[in-house]
């Protein structure tokens, strides 16, 4: 399974800060999670004009019983 996080990534400091992932948001598409991760930087007054949002994907591990 692929799980999907998006965060901001701050160019000034290196640093990033997650708005929005399908681990807590759930299955949403790569446009809604983008729209999500806008609204909860909207929410924080982040100031999102030094950076770029990114989506990240990651494959979940699966543990073999």
């Amino acid at each position: 399974m692929t799980n999907r996080i998006v965060y901001w990534y701050d160019e000034k400091t290196g640093g990033y800060v997650e708005l929005a992932g399908t681990r807590w948001d759930g299955d949403l598409s790569d446009e809604e999670l983008l729209a999500k991760a806008l609204e909860e930087a909207e929410k924080v007054s982040m100031d999102l004009s030094y950076g770029k949002i990114v989506i990240e994907y990651e494959e979940e591990e699966v543990e073999q019983v």
